[in-house]
């Protein structure tokens, strides 16, 4: 199947949700932020973050979920 973003892969959310997924994720509040964090991995983020990483961390994971995470180089740097 295929959209007007191009052809659409099994399990691959369009590109347009990526883009109003990261709208929303930029319209929050550091509350917010938090909430939407421990709703996603069980755990608030460290104290320490800014609202600022908060957001590009959860935005950086959405894409990764939409894409298919990291390449394989990629995944090569991780310190784990």
């Amino acid at each position: 199947m295929a959209t007007a973003l191009g052809p659409m892969r099994r399990g691959v959310r369009p590109v347009a949700d990526l883009g109003a997924e990261l709208e929303r994720i930029a319209a929050m509040t550091i509350d917010e932020l938090r909430t939407l964090w421990r709703a996603r991995s069980g755990q608030g983020p460290p104290e320490s973050f800014s609202k600022d990483l908060v957001a590009r961390a959860l935005a950086i994971g959405f894409r990764n979920s939409i894409s298919g995470g990291w390449t394989d180089r990629c995944a090569s740097f991780s310190p784990h």
